[in-house]
């Protein structure tokens, strides 16, 4: 199953719509271990500036911007059809828009 809203999908097709070419060199499932690679080595990754600003605060890491525009990441709440109606995910849906609808994903 492809996520095609997941981030590194929206990036790699800002990447191919600009007309570069990626040089991958590392696969990793999650993000977690990016940092101790990067660190370790020449390479370079995009990921949301968010966690690159976490990964900058405990790795010896430079930021830089990318050299294209990547769109926003669309945020999703996602529940099952069975729980629509029930009070506990109405609330919990209704508190997660609260905290993060019109707020800078940054």
């Amino acid at each position: 199953m492809r996520h095609e809203g997941r981030s590194q999908e929206i990036a790699e097709r800002a990447v191919a719509e600009a007309g570069l070419v990626r040089h991958v060199a590392l696969h990793t499932p999650h993000y977690v271990s990016l940092p101790f690679h990067i660190a370790s080595s020449d390479l370079i990754s995009i990921v949301p500036r968010n966690l690159a600003t976490s990964f900058e605060k405990v790795m010896d890491l430079q930021i830089a911007a990318p050299p294209i525009a990547i769109p926003d990441i669309p945020l999703k709440q996602h529940w099952a059809k069975r729980s629509a109606t029930d009070p506990a995910v109405a609330w919990l849906t209704s508190l997660v828009e609260e905290l993060f609808l019109g707020r800078d994903p940054t």
